[in-house]
This record gives structure tokens, C-alpha cells and sequence, in this order.
């Protein structure tokens, strides 16, 4: 119900509603972790697939189609494989025995009270 009023959740209603899904983010995050380790095994990589897009799929279509918008699923689904994949690939690395390097750039997000924004750390 709540998906059919359109309001920029986020932004109107706070964080526990609408933009991006945490379901998605978060089984996302897990399912491509497992993924980018096992990168040398294609079936565990095409089922953390599949779950990760079942998961995406049941929050638009599950719950009568009122939990997220479309938008919202791809959105957690994006973010979730993203920090998936970086947690894969540092243990798959320290499994296969390549040396790691700090990235040389680092964006973080800032929140204060009255202000928010993001801080860029370079390395030289």
C-alpha cells in the first residue's frame, strides 16, 4: 500500500521506508561475497545469482506487490553487490595468495546534526 504513494520515502518518512531495499542489499551483499570467492566454481556463482535476484524480485512481487518500488530493489540489489563483491575479493586474494594494496582513494559518507556530505581521502 505504501509503495502506491509516491513520496521519496527516504526523504519524507526516513530511513525505514522505501529507497534502496535493505532485503536486496543486504542477501545481495551476501550472495556476491560468496560469488566473487568461489569465482573458479560457476555453480555457486550462478545460484548466489539466482538467490540475489529472487530476493530483488520477491520485494516488488511479494507482500501483494506493496513492498518497494522496482527502483528500490535494484537500487539495494546494486549497492549490496557492490559491497559484496569488495568483501569476496579480499579473502579471495588472501586465498590465492596476491598481495593487497590500499586503494588510493576513499570517499565516505558524513552526517551530522544540520549537515551532511562526504569526506575524499587520497593516498600518495
Amino acid at each position: 500500500e505504501r509503495s502506491r504513494d509516491f513520496k521519496w520515502g527516504f526523504f519524507r518518512r526516513g530511513v525505514f521506508y522505501g529507497w534502496p531495499s535493505g532485503h536486496s542489499m543486504t542477501n545481495a551483499a551476501m550472495a556476491m561475497s560468496i560469488a566473487s570467492y568461489n569465482r573458479d566454481k560457476p555453480l555457486v556463482v550462478a545460484g548466489c545469482a539466482l538467490y540475489a535476484g529472487y530476493i530483488a524480485t520477491s520485494m516488488v512481487l511479494g507482500a501483494k506487490g506493496e513492498a518497494h518500488w522496482f527502483s528500490d530493489a535494484v537500487a539495494g540489489t546494486l549497492m549490496g553487490a557492490s559491497i559484496g563483491w569488495y568483501i569476496g575479493s579480499v579473502f579471495y586474494k588472501e586465498k590465492v595468495g596476491e598481495k593487497q594494496t590500499p586503494p588510493k582513494f576513499t570517499i565516505a559518507p558524513l552526517f551530522f546534526d544540520d549537515a551532511k556530505g562526504a569526506v575524499l581521502s587520497v593516498r600518495i
